[in-house]
């Protein structure tokens, strides 16, 4: 958690397919799904409720888009 957001910057290793985890952030449950992908973009993705955040940001899911529950999506990259 940070004072503006969620970050969210997982680092897997390549074998790993992905996973899901809930956590929750000042009473919202954040429900994280994170797939390792070789066709992902350098740095990834990141939607929260099906909504696109900008990939040139920092990957902080902002506090305003975390309310009551969410659906985190991310996709990383493999080196």
């Amino acid at each position: 958690p940070e004072l503006h957001g969620l970050r969210i910057d997982p680092c897997l290793p390549s074998a790993w397919p992905g996973f899901r985890v809930e956590r929750r952030y000042r009473g919202c449950r954040v429900q994280i799904t994170v797939h390792n992908s070789r066709a992902a973009a350098p740095g990834g993705a990141l939607q929260v409720d099906g909504v696109a955040l900008d990939a040139r940001q920092p990957p902080v899911v902002p506090a305003t888009l975390l309310r009551g529950k969410a659906a985190v999506q991310v996709v990383v990259g493999v080196a």
